[in-house]
């Protein structure tokens, strides 16, 4: 079981509850009437190389070779997850309130969770309306209008600012290390890491 959310019925004493295959929410109560809500379940996919991994319940994710069909696990977190991110070796999942940074491998000797996810650092913070994304060098992390950049020890390294709050956020590795940005004020940057600002690539 996991805490998502408090919901208000207006019934003082609720007789059952009950939740279909289409996600939503039925309660019936004292009254007789029956209310219906819809729960938003969170689902997302991400890829890296041969690798793709899948949030298959609101608090559980797994991250499958496709190529090698070599086995997999599951790996469950007592929170709500918002976003997940992957890199050849490195996955990133984001929570309400902290980012967990984890290595994992496929080695034909891994034989349980604890060999497969190996936990590196967390980063607390507020990223109810953040967007982030992993490398193998560096986790991108898009509050606002600032991007932070922490290296792989979890201690930030950078940040950029822009005129306008960040919309999209996705890596790149096409040249050195750094990210694409897209704004809400329809300005597209190219981020690299090594250099002081930002390169435009599209605004109207």
């Amino acid at each position: 079981l996991m805490y998502i959310e408090d919901i208000q019925t207006n019934d003082s004493l609720i007789w059952d509850i009950d939740i279909d295959n289409c996600n939503h929410l039925f309660s019936c109560g004292k009254s007789g009437f029956v209310e219906m809500w819809n729960l938003d379940i969170l689902s997302y996919a991400n890829s890296s190389s041969n690798h793709i991994i899948f949030i298959d319940n609101l608090n559980q994710l797994c991250v499958k070779d496709l190529l090698n069909d070599k086995k997999s696990f599951s790996l469950a977190i007592p929170y709500l997850i918002y976003s997940i991110s992957i890199s050849s070796h490195h996955l990133l999942i984001m929570l309400k309130s902290n980012l967990l940074v984890y290595l994992y491998n496929f080695e034909d000797k891994v034989e349980s969770i604890n060999d497969l996810y190996i936990k590196m650092f967390e980063i607390p913070g507020n990223y109810l309306n953040a967007k982030s994304d992993i490398s193998d060098r560096h986790v991108f992390v898009g509050i606002g209008n600032k991007l932070k950049v922490y290296s792989m020890n979890g201690i930030l390294k950078t940040t950029f600012s822009f005129y306008s709050n960040i919309l999209s956020l996705s890596k790149t590795e096409a040249v050195s290390d750094g990210c694409i940005i897209g704004c809400e004020n329809g300005q597209i940057f190219f981020v690299i890491i090594e250099q002081p600002e930002p390169v435009i690539l599209y605004k109207h």
